[in-house]
């Protein structure tokens, strides 16, 4: 019995171990939550595969998928999933049926961490809801801002942002928030009720730890850009 105490003992101590050094090579602002950090380096993780896909299609995804009538199937999180290393995952769907078919459904519960939006307004991830949503018009590619949108269409661009926990989604259902209802809804939406700020991919691929205000006035996202070392 010792030695299973031993050992539980010095795996637990691996784990602990293991978070300290992630925490100590990850560039982290001078008072900043622990929960932008977390959120940030999912959405740079995000942010990479976002780069991968686009290197090979020429493009970024779309919204969502669709089928021969124009149907949306799957999101466009699925659809990253072998730029995340989840390439086991994406064949687990079946890509000519929608998210919520009997079949696609049993795939919820196996929402990646990357998807896990982390902090105290968010205590859904175990009903596989994220608050990663995509700032793009149905069956549009992530980005494409739209004509009447309101919103500056520069490089530093908003395209993936953290939600309100309110707007939380089934990680593969084609739902995110768009650029058709103008500022003032994206405002409602995404208003830092975590901490104040947000964390946000812009179109240059870079991720930013910023006051919501700043993605949607058009003189510049303000804020801090995040980076793991090495990046």
């Amino acid at each position: 019995m010792w030695r299973r105490v031993v050992i539980v003992g010095f795996s637990l101590l691996g784990v602990t171990a293991l978070l300290l050094l992630l925490l100590a090579c990850v560039d982290v602002g001078p008072g900043e939550p622990a929960y932008d950090t977390i959120n940030a380096t999912w959405l740079s993780d995000i942010s990479h595969a976002l780069r991968e896909y686009r290197a090979k299609h020429g493009g970024l995804p779309p919204q969502a998928s669709s089928d021969a009538n124009g149907r949306a199937l799957l999101s466009w999180r699925v659809l990253l999933l072998p730029f995340l290393g989840e390439a086991d995952l994406y064949r687990q769907f079946r890509l000519d049926e929608p998210w919520d078919s009997e079949h696609n459904r049993t795939l919820i519960g196996k929402m990646p961490d990357y998807y896990k939006t982390t902090g105290r307004h968010y205590r859904f991830s175990g009903e596989g809801k994220t608050c990663f949503l995509a700032i793009a018009e149905p069956g549009k590619p992530l980005g494409d801002l739209g004509p009447g949108a309101g919103l500056p269409n520069r490089d530093d661009r908003t395209i993936v942002v953290e939600a309100n926990a309110d707007c939380a989604t089934i990680w593969t259902k084609p739902k995110d928030l768009s650029p058709s209802g103008g500022i003032s809804k994206l405002r409602a939406r995404v208003s830092g009720e975590r901490s104040g700020r947000v964390v946000a991919i812009l179109a240059n691929g870079k991720v930013i730890i910023a006051e919501p205000e700043s993605l949607w006035n058009g003189n510049g996202v303000k804020g801090r850009y995040f980076q793991l070392d090495g990046e």
